[in-house]
């Protein structure tokens, strides 16, 4: 990654919107950069870092993004139209009020992304990763979603009229009140979605999986569906109704039974044909028995394939999604586009099998032959690969996001991306002492890894699993570890100074006596941590979750905690010089945070003057007299090294603070009443206005008295 001036930057972006030399940003780190209203029209920003970078209402017509890390990046109200979005990474990003007409995002990441309502009309989002994002009354008029894992989302009221959505993967997703009218959602898998009110006019329905999905009220006058569309008995019924010109009397009878079917606010045409429908009104009473449905063309091909097998056979785009292939014989098949997520194919043969473009995300390939298979351009997001045979395989272009390669066999006949190919070789062979600055690491499954020496130094680790993997003794000085998951990684004297472990996940882990120094650190999960004398001096543990963490004698000197959450951690001898801990929460009250708003515990040399609201000082007093319950109380600050902290108007009620270093601490107005301030050096602490009381524990010969 370029590192670059930000005075630079500005010069390059703030420029008039007529000027022909448009911004070459790439590959540059633009993390946390201020880009508001920033003029990147056909900007080069390939491969860019623009992690929480603010880019609200800036400019970014035609911008070239392509596999830009945009993380947590502020976009509201920006302008993306025609921008090449595509493998960008707009995981938890904000697009509330973006344009994004006719820009790509093939196989781009959004998952969690808040798009709010916005503009996508003719976007291109193929294959791309939005489980459960925010895509409320969002305008995806036209788009093309084929392939995309939309599982989980928010799409309530949005646009999708004629919409390409085939083999999309709605399972779980809030399509309630959208327009799908003329929508391709031929193949989708829509178990278990809520399509309430929905209008589904003329949308296409063929082969798409309807299990356990609400169509309460929804619009289904001439959606087509046909032998392969799984529906349950009342969705059919609710259909058939709603279309009485269509029959399909080869899969379902020509009567209806509809008892107990909901037609509550169905929305059903003029010539709604109800005279063949059995009624509870009928003389008989009596509930005619339903006779048994014919099977739907998707379980009658898997049946076939797993007891007829599929050699040979062409099942190019035909939707094989969750189903039970284990050991199935596919050897030499064309399986071309087809739906193959979250299958069962352990063991399965697929030896010489095309499978180009095929969705195989978090499918169960364990123990697979795909020797001479050809995969490019396959999905293979979160595959079990272990044991697979993929010698002679072409794996071109293919995404093996986070795939488990563990035993896999490839050979030099495997055509791999290098990044995937070093994978393999740490996951099944080790890495120990190998140098690896700067390797492209990022999206990989190197859980147990043996890492043990390795220079990682610079190396790309982002959203990683290196769960039990043993980093022991690595060089990761400036990595990208950022949100990656190294619980129960080994870790003892592992070098993070600088390093990105931004929304890392290290709950529990081992970092006794490591180099954390000026390391980013923002929004980690750390409860349970062990940090004991660990150097985390000018680390960012701003948003940290540090619960019940082990940070007895810690350098935190500088350390920037604000909002940090240090309930039950233990603090004591730890180094506090210079910390600034604006608004952290340090016990168990909720009430805590809400007394610290606006107190700063800062360096004296950039101080920021600190208030303490006087009308939660009452609050807090009336609460002390009516007996409630100390909220600092226990917070343990023993031998802590709070020399020069900025204290002023702090509420230190309860606190313990025996033997802590408070020399030149700014103490004025401070509430001591009930704090144990026995052996803490004073000398040069600022007094003036400081609240002690018979309750405050103090050396028999410490005089607190401020000066006159």
């Amino acid at each position: 990654m370029v590192p670059i001036n930000r005075k630079h930057v500005k010069q390059l972006v703030y420029r008039s919107p007529t000027e022909a030399d448009y911004a070459d940003l790439a590959p540059v780190n633009l993390s946390f950069a201020d880009l508001q209203e920033a003029n990147l029209y056909q900007a080069k920003l390939r491969q860019a870092n623009l992690t929480w970078a603010s880019l609200n209402q800036a400019q970014l017509v035609e911008a070239d993004l392509h596999q830009a890390d945009l993380r947590r990046a502020d976009l509201r109200r920006a302008d993306l139209s025609q921008a090449n979005l595509n493998r960008a990474d707009l995981s938890w990003a904000d697009l509330r009020g973006a344009i994004l007409s006719k820009s790509t995002l093939y196989t781009a990441h959004l998952v969690k992304a808040n798009l709010g309502p916005l503009d996508h009309t003719n976007t291109t989002l193929v294959g791309a990763k939005l489980c459960t994002a925010k895509l409320t009354a969002a305008n995806l008029r036209m788009a093309n979603l084929r392939m995309a894992d939309l599982s989980g989302a928010f799409l309530v009221e949005a646009n999708l009229n004629g919409a390409n959505l085939r083999r999309t993967n709605c399972a779980m997703t809030n399509l309630s009140g959208a327009n799908l009218s003329y929508a391709d959602l031929s193949g989708a898998n829509l178990s278990g979605a809520n399509l309430s009110q929905t209008n589904l006019h003329r949308a296409n329905l063929s082969g798409a999986n309807l299990a356990g999905a609400n169509l309460t009220g929804a619009n289904l006058t001439e959606t087509k569906i046909d032998r392969g569309t799984r529906l349950d008995d009342d969705e059919y019924r609710l259909w058939a109704v709603a279309n009485p010109q269509v029959t399909l009397t080869d899969i379902y009878p020509n009567q209806i039974a509809l008892f107990n079917v909901g037609l509550t606010d169905a929305a059903l045409p003029p010539n709604a044909n109800l005279e063949a429908a059995y009624s509870p009104s009928q003389e008989s009473h009596t509930k005619p028995s339903d006779p048994p449905l014919r099977l739907s063309d998707k379980v009658r091909r898997v049946w076939r394939l797993v007891n007829q097998g599929g050699v040979n056979q062409n099942l190019s785009g035909v939707d094989l999604s969750w189903a039970n292939l284990t050991s199935v014989r596919l050897g030499s098949a064309v399986l071309d586009e087809a739906n193959l997520a979250d299958a069962i194919l352990r063991e399965a043969d697929l030896a010489e099998a095309r499978l180009r473009g095929t969705a195989l995300h978090r499918a169960d390939l364990s123990g697979a032959n795909l020797a001479r298979s050809d995969l490019q351009q396959a999905i293979l997001w979160q595959v079990r690969l272990g044991r697979a045979d993929l010698r002679g395989a072409d794996l071109r272009g293919t995404l093996l996001e986070l795939a488990t390669l563990v035993g896999t066999k490839i050979d030099a006949a495997t055509q791999l991306e290098t990044k995937w190919r070093l994978v393999w070789e740490i996951v099944n062979q080790g890495a120990a002492n190998r140098d690896l600055s700067g390797a492209d690491l990022g999206w990989s499954n190197l859980s147990r890894a043996n890492l043990r020496a390795a220079n990682l130094g610079q190396a790309n680790l982002s959203m990683t699993n290196l769960t039990e993997a043993d980093l022991s003794q690595c060089d990761l000085q400036r990595a990208d570890l950022s949100w990656s998951n190294l619980v129960k990684a080994r870790l003892s004297q592992t070098n993070f100074e600088g390093a990105n472990l931004q929304e890392a996940t290290l709950v529990g882990v081992d970092l006794r006596a490591n180099n954390l120094r000026g390391a980013n650190l923002q929004g980690a999960k750390l409860s349970q941590a062990n940090l004991q004398e660990a150097n985390l001096n000018q680390a960012n543990l701003a948003h940290a979750k540090m619960k019940q963490a082990n940070l007895r004698g810690v350098n935190l000197h500088q350390a920037r905690l604000t909002k940090v959450d240090l309930r039950a951690a233990d603090l004591r001898q730890a180094n506090l010089h210079g910390a600034v801990l604006r608004e952290a929460i340090l016990n168990e009250s909720a009430l805590l945070n809400t007394l610290m708003e606006k107190t700063i515990f800062q360096n004296p040399q950039c101080r920021e003057p600190a208030v303490f609201d006087k009308q939660w000082r009452r609050i807090w007093e009336f609460l002390l007299q009516e007996g409630g319950q100390n909220p600092l109380k226990a917070v343990d600050l023993s031998r802590a090294n709070l020399q020069h902290a900025d204290l002023n108007g702090v509420n230190l009620v309860g606190v313990i603070l025996v033997d802590a270093n408070l020399r030149g601490a700014d103490l004025r107005g401070a509430n001591m009443r009930g704090a144990d301030l026995r052996g803490a050096d004073l000398e040069g602490a600022n007094l003036l206005g400081a609240e002690i009381d018979s309750t405050t524990r103090l050396d028999e010969t410490k005089d607190l008295e401020p000066p006159a």
